[in-house]
């Protein structure tokens, strides 16, 4: 009965379902927090990269999937940890636990800057305020840079900026290629039609200025449809606007 009763707890029900709905990164904030926590790391950083992490990969799974996810997270690991080790032979110092913890960091910035790259006019409203993801990250990042007083961990948090900025406008790039041969393709077979059926029965032959009008109606919707898609992807599309695709592309 007391376990039941724990279950039926709202926060502890949010928390399972945010387990069973994004498990790499349910596992990534543990992992973190609890590396955080093994190095000492202060409850203001703690809490700040974690926040971030959790901002981010929850953007990045609604945009994209885990895998860009989790290689946008190592990406900042692997350029971080290089760039702080780097520094630190290059000024004779012997790396120390603090290697650890601006890999972590690194790796969470990476990730930030590769959604706000690949989606950077993605619109929040936070409190009275509404911000565009770009701006946001811009002011997250300064702030984080401003309290950096290491130049090791500042290098590195740099390197992870640049890093992540390219890995996803490289997403972006790709992502607009596909959708514009897909485009490409859809608007051809539609204009290429030599001639549209009627969506009613008539009685009658429609004559050039009915036909002109129904054809020029048509275009208009297959590119208000197509230019939904580009911005917002096929599931935000309703039943009718899928059809209406499905049966264009068809003819």
């Amino acid at each position: 009965m007391q376990s039941n009763s724990i279950y039926n707890d709202p926060i502890i029900r949010k928390i399972i379902y945010f387990y069973n709905t994004h498990k790499l990164l349910s596992y990534l904030l543990l992992a973190n927090f609890s590396l955080f926590i093994l190095f000492r790391e202060k409850f203001y950083v703690l809490f700040f990269f974690l926040y971030l992490l959790y901002f981010s990969g929850t953007l990045f799974i609604r945009r994209l999937n885990n895998f860009h996810l989790l290689f946008s997270y190592v990406t900042g690991v692997i350029i971080g940890g290089a760039l702080f080790v780097l520094w630190q032979k290059a000024n004779l110092i012997i790396p120390d636990n603090a290697l650890f913890s601006a890999v972590l960091q690194s790796a969470i910035i990476c990730t930030l800057c590769a959604i706000t790259a690949y989606t950077p006019n993605t619109i929040f409203k936070i409190f009275v305020v509404t911000i565009k993801l770009k701006y946001l990250t811009i002011i997250l990042i300064i702030v984080n840079l401003l309290s950096v007083n290491v130049p090791a961990l500042y290098l590195a948090h740099l390197g992870s900026v640049a890093g992540g900025l390219l890995y996803g406008f490289m997403l972006k790039q790709t992502h607009e290629r596909k959708w514009n041969s897909f485009f490409s393709f859809l608007r051809f077979s539609f204009v290429r039609k030599p001639r549209m059926k009627a969506e009613y029965n008539t009685s009658r032959p429609l004559n050039d200025d009915e036909y002109n009008t129904i054809r020029v109606e048509k275009q208009k919707k297959m590119d208000s449809i197509l230019d939904k898609i580009s911005k917002s992807g096929y599931d935000s599309l309703s039943k009718e606007e899928k059809e209406f695709l499905f049966n264009s592309s068809k003819s």
